[in-house]
């Protein structure tokens, strides 16, 4: 419902007609071809699902589905439908989105019919006459051979994933995502390097870094050793515990994470009788090596850096600032496109701040006017940032 309503808010303040625009491929994005993929590959799934009355194995693809259109597409293209020019980017992307939110309701009209109906109504029998007059007598979508493209959606899921375990990373070091860090550290396999060097970008901007490399070694971030699970073996073994325990201790550590990382055993033998060591018998601790915070899945070490130099705060800084205006904003009944006037009265660590990031910030709040001086504007809001009392007004820009 949320992806609809941006879509819907946005829609309506372009004019966009998906009867009266039409797209080339060539004016598609990465992205774009991405989640048509996707969304392509949900029909044929849907399909197969609903065939087999497998109902309740549907619903977990299909909030995977809603998951990637709007916390990873929409998200990464809300400047495209924010942009003031209308060009063919802006209405590759309305079309996009378009098609993905119909498909998708399509299929999943058996499931919510009245929710799926309402969205069809506004979206599909407003704008096209010809179109069935219920979401119930469409016929269900199509799988398109020529939007099926398994390599592309192999590599932006990679993305996702890196940046996921990045996110974790960050949260083990309780760094808010505001906070600019300067480098996001990555062990992988070559694939997983190629496909992450062809999206750097993202990634930076997703995680909100500078920089990014590559080592060849996962000891070049993070230390590992190995525990018994106690909880578990001790159900096993008994009072053969601290035999076992001896003969973990000297089976040579790489050799146990590479195991359970492939989801393998390891062997030790305990009366003559041999047991099989997997995943659920052994702790692997993972210390990550000093100023690095550290998540893993797989094959896949990413390590983000912690140090935090003046420059990065100041930043950090000025994205909660846009954070409390955007907020202020919305509070005020402020629609979208309005252009503002600011006010802030702040001690002059902020105003060092968002003197060296001043362009950034007047551009994500939309301001045309920043001032410091002892005045109140119409709309304003008072809040704790590092300790310091700041006081925020804001009015429209007339």
């Amino acid at each position: 419902w949320n992806t609809y309503s941006f879509f819907i808010t946005y829609a309506s303040l372009d004019g966009y007609d998906p009867q009266n625009h039409t797209v080339k491929k060539s004016d598609f994005t990465q992205l774009d071809l991405w989640i048509l993929a996707k969304v392509n590959l949900f029909v044929k799934e849907a399909d197969s699902y609903y065939q087999d009355f497998q109902v309740f194995k549907f619903m977990k693809v299909a909030t995977r589905l809603i998951d990637d259109i709007s916390n990873w597409y929409v998200r990464r293209n809300r400047r495209r439908f924010w942009k003031s020019e209308s060009d063919s980017d802006k209405t590759a992307a309305y079309y996009t989105l378009y098609t993905v939110l119909v498909k998708y309701i399509k299929v999943m009209s058996p499931i919510i019919p009245f929710l799926s109906e309402k969205i069809y109504q506004n979206l599909v029998v407003n704008t096209d006459k010809e179109a069935p007059s219920s979401i119930h007598l469409s016929n269900f979508p199509e799988f398109d051979e020529s939007f099926s493209n398994d390599s592309l959606i192999h590599e932006v899921d990679t993305v996702i994933n890196i940046v996921s375990l990045g996110r974790s990373a960050r949260n083990k070091a309780n760094i808010k995502i505001r906070q600019p860090l300067s480098e996001i550290v990555i062990h992988c396999d070559d694939q997983t390097k190629n496909e992450i060097n062809r999206n750097k970008d993202q990634v930076l901007e997703e995680l909100n870094l500078k920089g990014l490399r590559f080592v060849d070694k996962d000891s070049d971030l993070v230390t590992y050793s190995v525990k018994p699970n106690f909880a578990v073996l001790g159900q096993k073994l008994g009072k053969q515990m601290k035999n076992a325990i001896l003969q973990i201790e000297q089976i040579p550590i790489p050799k146990v994470i590479e195991k359970i990382k492939h989801k393998s055993y390891v062997e030790i033998v305990i009366l003559d009788e041999t047991i099989r060591l997997t995943a659920d018998d052994l702790t692997i601790v993972e210390t990550p090596k000093d100023g690095f915070s550290v998540s893993s899945a797989l094959s896949n070490i990413v390590g983000v850096n912690t140090n935090i130099s003046e420059e990065l705060m100041n930043e950090g800084v000025v994205r909660d600032l846009i954070r409390q205006v955007q907020n202020l904003r919305k509070d005020s009944d402020l629609k979208v496109e309005d252009r503002i006037k600011i006010n802030l009265q702040c001690d002059e660590g902020i105003k060092m701040a968002l003197a060296q990031n001043e362009a950034y910030f007047m551009s994500e709040v939309l301001a045309l006017d920043l001032d410091y001086g002892v005045i109140s504007l119409e709309n304003k809001t008072s809040f704790k940032l590092n300790g310091n009392l700041i006081e925020l007004s804001i009015q429209v820009k007339v």
